[in-house]
């Protein structure tokens, strides 16, 4: 093989289905980094944030979507719902009670499983960020209208579906 065939880009060439990921990606990345920035102040991180926002059964969470869920959530369905492994909740978790924010309890069914619950302090962490929460969507989305925000939402909801059921 030749240096030039071997050194040569062929298989690298623009196109859209490569550049959406590519800004999918940066865009997760900055909001991770905004969220970062506001979920600091509070004294938690945007992982610690998005567990409290479970247990406190945000409907927009797309786990909550797929399941009918009344009951303080286990720490396998967190792992699930995020895409992580258990002992990476289990850390985050460990940290958030330390912090007094969240709570177990046994369950009803087996007292061997732990449910989990926000505290009285976990609860005032979700009501001090959620405002900023609302307010940074409503700048970030400004420019689009309602169909638009229900375009975009569909597109990534399949791409979910997708990427989810390919596993």
């Amino acid at each position: 093989m030749s240096n030039k065939s071997r050194n040569s880009p062929v298989f690298l060439e623009k196109t859209i289905d490569l550049s959406l990921i590519f800004n999918i990606l940066d865009l997760a990345n900055q909001l991770k980094a905004n969220g970062d920035k506001i979920c600091q102040q509070y004294g938690v991180t945007t992982q610690q944030w998005l567990i409290l926002l479970h247990l406190a059964h945000d409907p927009n969470i797309p786990y909550f979507e797929r399941q009918e869920h009344s009951l303080p959530i286990l720490a396998s369905e967190l792992a699930e719902s995020l895409s992580v492994t258990r002992p990476n909740v289990t850390n985050l978790l460990q940290t958030l009670s330390q912090k007094e924010l969240i709570e177990q309890m046994a369950d009803q069914t087996d007292a061997r499983r732990k449910r989990l619950m926000l505290t009285e302090k976990g609860w005032e962490v979700v009501r001090q960020i959620q405002p900023i929460r609302i307010r940074t969507n409503e700048w970030l989305f400004e420019d689009f209208d309602g169909p638009q925000k229900k375009e975009f939402l569909n597109f990534l909801q399949g791409c979910l579906t997708r990427i989810t059921h390919a596993k």
